[in-house]
């Protein structure tokens, strides 16, 4: 599993860790494929593992999943981080979190610009929880994102932050 490699001396998986847990938060949830366990077991002490028994109907499910256990803490708003992004930093973090809501505010914060896209990570208000809940498919939220339901705010992160590891030439 890419997880589990070797990126500058620890598991690609505890960079991103690493930086979520150092960001002050109600709940940090970790999605887990439900037949791995080795990555659920490492993450364990740090987060609350949702298992994700489906993790072939791809990413969406995933997020539906972790947003079903994060619900049951009451959050207002939720942060999703990609555990193959080793580079994300705590300000970039902190920064989707305050332009959410309030005066100005919007319902959905991505990393990607204006140009880029939407990447994440990305930080959703409440108002986005039902559609995040009933994901399903390899698009993650991108549907939730551009249904232009919600006003959405696209941050200019620095490119090397939102570098992602796809495979092991990337590590």
């Amino acid at each position: 599993d890419k997880l589990l490699e070797e990126l500058g001396g620890k598991h690609l998986m505890n960079h991103a860790a690493e930086v979520i847990t150092g960001v002050e938060a109600l709940v940090r949830v970790a999605v887990c494929a439900a037949e791995k366990k080795e990555i659920s077991e490492r993450l364990i002490d740090r987060f609350v593992i949702a298992l994700n028994k489906k993790p072939k109907e791809g990413l969406g499910r995933s997020i539906a999943v972790g947003v079903d256990v994060a619900l049951k803490f009451k959050p207002d708003a939720i942060v999703f981080c990609m555990a193959d992004m080793p580079f994300i930093e705590g300000w970039l973090l902190e920064n989707l979190m305050l332009r959410l809501g309030g005066a100005g505010g919007a319902d959905i914060v991505h990393c990607g610009g204006i140009e880029g896209g939407a990447r994440p990570p990305t930080a959703f208000s409440a108002a986005c929880f039902a559609e995040l809940q009933a994901l399903e498919g390899d698009d993650g939220a991108k549907r939730v994102i551009g249904s232009g339901r919600h006003t959405v705010i696209g941050l200019n992160a620095p490119a090397p932050l939102l570098a992602d590891v796809d495979t092991r030439d990337d590590l």
